[in-house]
């Protein structure tokens, strides 16, 4: 059985005072170095003309149930997290799981890593020794 936490699975989470849908880009894996089972998460934003938004990977409203305007992937705030954090933030109802992401809008995200300038090189890494 499948839990809450998977690669194309999205997550709303409360970030920077509002909440913002999150793309679990890879299934869990034992990181050594964080010493955890971890996933890499990244947000997508609502594109606002007059605010800055990478342009790599645009999704389009309808993409998502929750995606209602033209959204950008936020790489530079790519975080790796814990899944055990995740899983107590469902718990407590602080974070929310949604529906998964399309297969091609998630290979769209995932070829935006390697295209976009704006992430981070740890993530870069992450990536890399995790063949991701």
């Amino acid at each position: 059985m499948q839990g809450n936490v998977f690669q194309k699975g999205t997550l709303l989470i409360p970030t920077g005072g509002s909440q913002h849908l999150h793309i679990v880009m890879n299934d869990p894996l034992h990181c050594p170095v964080h010493g955890h089972v971890v996933v890499l998460l990244v947000n997508i934003s609502t594109v606002y003309p007059e605010r800055y938004s990478d342009q790599t990977c645009i999704l389009a409203p309808g993409s998502h149930p929750f995606i209602l305007n033209d959204s950008w992937i936020v790489y530079r705030q790519a975080v790796v997290s814990r899944v055990s954090g995740i899983e107590d933030g469902i718990l407590a109802r602080t974070i929310h799981p949604r529906l998964p992401i399309s297969s091609p809008d998630f290979d769209r995200v995932r070829q935006g890593f390697d295209a976009s300038q704006d992430v981070p090189i740890k993530i870069k890494r992450f990536l890399r020794t995790y063949g991701l």
